[in-house]
């Protein structure tokens, strides 16, 4: 039976940019990351968010996943100290 989800995949255009955004904006730690395969796993609680390197990303009607957090005001307070 199965008990969690082991990982989240994002396609992404900018590797880069994308770890940069995840990391530092919303403080999701880089588990690892591998420049040459385009592979990075972040750490977004119990299921990692892993970024995937993508020539081109196919837009969805839908949103590819969800979050939660424990205080959403303090959640948007951060991310917008960090972005000036």
């Amino acid at each position: 039976m199965f008990t969690r989800i082991d990982t989240v995949f994002l396609q992404v255009i900018d590797f880069g940019k994308a770890i940069e955004w995840y990391s530092t904006v919303l403080g999701f730690p880089v588990r690892w990351r591998d420049d040459q395969g385009g592979y990075a796993a972040l750490e977004i609680g119990e299921t990692p968010l892993t970024l995937v390197r993508s020539e081109r990303v196919i837009p969805s009607s839908h949103m590819p996943f969800n979050s939660q957090a424990w205080d959403g005001d303090s959640s948007l307070r951060a991310e917008s100290a960090r972005s000036g």
